[in-house]
């Protein structure tokens, strides 16, 4: 039997089993224009649980672990997620958040980094230590998404991203 599959929208809280336990993340935007579709914007949420919270409100507020767009339909296809609630999405996490990437991910030394703000991007070279907590413009598989929030991964605390 295929496991059912609800509309990913924006509020979606997503659960993913993981090997510390139940952990969430609520999709705050879904980012697909003419020109690019990155899909869902994931803030994984803080904790791991022993069983589905009642209610999300509260969870929603804290501060997320990271922030990552998921090949997300793929991942509650395979079992990997599934969609267990819809929340509102805070007034905090409303607006689309600035994303950095680089081409220069396999190379020692500083690297050219550019911003993106969904619509736009620019070069902005080397960036600071608070940029590098900014997100990035990337597109996990479930299996990544479910390896990260295990690990407790963000991009400030991988070093191929500094």
């Amino acid at each position: 039997m295929k496991p059912r599959i609800g509309r990913v929208r924006v509020g979606s809280i997503v659960e993913v089993v993981t090997s510390n336990g139940l952990a969430y993340a609520h999709v705050t935007h879904v980012h697909s224009t003419p020109r690019s579709a990155y899909g869902p914007l994931l803030r994984v949420l803080p904790g791991f649980f022993l069983k589905r919270p009642a209610t999300f409100d509260e969870l929603v507020r804290q501060e997320p672990v990271s922030m990552m767009f998921c090949a997300l339909r793929r991942a509650l296809k395979e079992g990997i997620a599934e969609l267990v609630a819809t929340v509102p999405v805070p007034d905090e996490a409303a607006r689309f958040p600035l994303f950095r990437s680089t081409n220069d991910l396999w190379t020692d030394g500083p690297k050219d980094w550019r911003f993106w703000d969904g619509e736009k991007s620019w070069r902005v070279g080397e960036i600071t230590a608070q940029q590098r907590r900014m997100p990035l413009a990337e597109i996990v598989d479930g299996t990544l998404l479910r390896e990260r929030i295990e690990t407790g991964w963000n991009p400030a605390s991988d070093p191929r991203f500094q």
